[in-house]
């Protein structure tokens, strides 16, 4: 009888303990870049290939996941599984192909090609972000633009789904996007080195729907006795001078006051790759705060948020400013804005930025800020008179003159969290 009751009570608590819970996810951003066409973009094409034939043309497939929309903050990724549909089987003869995928190290854009004209700030194989951002070398450098070691690899036979089974690597490419979304650049997906002759294989992009490519990620959400709040202090560390962005470095450089809120992961209010909302076009543009912070506004009315953040301006390039805030565990995530002023649309910020990790709260956190275009303004000079983006572009990162050379733009200055001591 004993050794029954402490059978079924191991039954019962162990699932309380564990709460382990499991979400599939549909890549967010996907590409091919194809060595035959360097300069050419393939992001709004169904299909993805990599491979290569008898030693010929390369093809390599970028796979970006929104870890945060997904996975609670705070939360401790336990296992991880890519599954990628082949459409296609190996060439009659041939063996099975060998695959990997390693994690990205620099920022790309998908890009809207369907292998026509490639577009400003679009990847392909020779530009993370055409034509000023590119690669170390043509169609990526392992250890440099990827990392050396694989994360997980998979041979690939018959056409059907094909599934990258969880590794230490996976979990912690996955740990690390959910903790640090600034810094998520997904994965490389190449023919494995030594496979021998192998073959191009085509799988589903995300633009097939059904089929697209999915991330299966199991994770333990933050433990119920994590405490319900936590105090933050935010400092802002303005870095922007003639020294370090000397292209024509404006007179009267300084920081609009910060704006943002905290939310939970079912709510943005910007990303790189979306429609700027009004709200980030008046910070962009004009430094104003008010519709950023009625978005936020309407978002807690909603449930998704439950508090705006508004700090102090810089008045110059360099300065700092502090803002001290309350968050709570069920809205951990930080959105954060400042307009680069004078310009015509450029800001920087941190989005969706959470707080908790692995079941904690973070006791201290630095993010580098790099400048992004809002894409609701075409001036291309810190004081082009207004001449609005028709049809609007997306938000993205800027690479081009006069905040970047030779398409790198150095970071702009730092956010950094500091937890001061629990919330009353």
């Amino acid at each position: 009888m004993k050794t029954l009751i402490l059978a079924l009570a191991g039954y019962i608590l162990a699932p309380l303990a564990l709460r382990a819970e499991s979400v599939e996810i549909i890549a967010s951003a996907d590409t091919t870049l194809r060595e035959e066409q360097p300069a050419t973009n393939y992001g709004a094409v169904s299909e993805l290939r990599a491979g290569a034939v008898d030693g010929g043309p390369q093809r390599r497939t970028l796979l970006r996941f929104d870890i945060g929309a997904a996975v609670p903050a705070g939360a401790t990724i336990t296992a991880a599984r890519l599954t990628l549909e082949a459409l296609d089987a190996p060439e009659e003869g041939a063996a099975p192909h060998e695959f990997e995928i390693r994690r990205v190290r620099n920022f790309w854009n998908e890009g809207t090609g369907e292998g026509g004209d490639i577009l400003p700030g679009e990847a392909s194989w020779q530009s993370r972000a055409h034509p000023q951002a590119r690669w170390t070398r043509p169609g990526g450098a392992r250890a440099f633009d990827f990392a050396a070691v694989p994360s997980a690899m998979a041979t690939v036979g018959a056409a059907g789904a094909r599934t990258f089974g969880s590794t230490p690597g996976l979990v912690s490419d996955v740990q690390h996007w959910l903790d640090n979304p600034q810094r998520n650049e997904g994965w490389m997906l190449t023919q494995a080195p030594g496979a021998g002759a192998g073959g191009v294989r085509v799988f589903a992009a995300r633009e097939d729907g059904a089929r697209a490519p999915r991330l299966t990620v199991d994770f333990t959400p933050a433990p119920a006795d994590l405490a319900p709040s936590a105090e933050y202090d935010v400092v802002f560390r303005a870095t922007w001078s003639a020294s370090t962005h000397p292209r024509d470095f404006p007179p009267g450089a300084h920081w609009s006051g910060l704006v943002g809120g905290l939310h939970a992961p079912s709510v943005s209010f910007w990303g790189r790759g979306a429609t700027a909302t009004r709200g980030i076009q008046g910070v962009a543009e004009l430094g104003s705060k008010i519709v950023l912070l009625d978005e936020v506004n309407a978002a807690t009315a909603a449930g998704t948020a439950n508090r705006t953040l508004s700090g102090g301006s810089i008045n110059g390039g360099t300065g700092t400013v502090t803002l001290r805030f309350a968050v709570d565990r069920s809205h951990p995530l930080v959105t954060l804005t400042a307009m680069i002023a004078p310009s015509p649309d450029w800001f920087v910020g941190v989005r969706g930025l959470p707080l908790i990790e692995q079941g904690r709260w973070v006791p201290r956190k630095t993010v580098m800020l790099f400048p992004y275009d809002a894409g609701t303004d075409s001036g291309a000079t810190f004081r082009s008179p207004d001449f609005v983006t028709d049809p609007r572009g997306v938000i993205s990162r800027i690479i081009t003159r006069p905040l970047a050379v030779r398409g790198r733009a150095a970071p702009m200055g730092t956010f950094t969290f500091i937890r001061v001591a629990p919330a009353p």
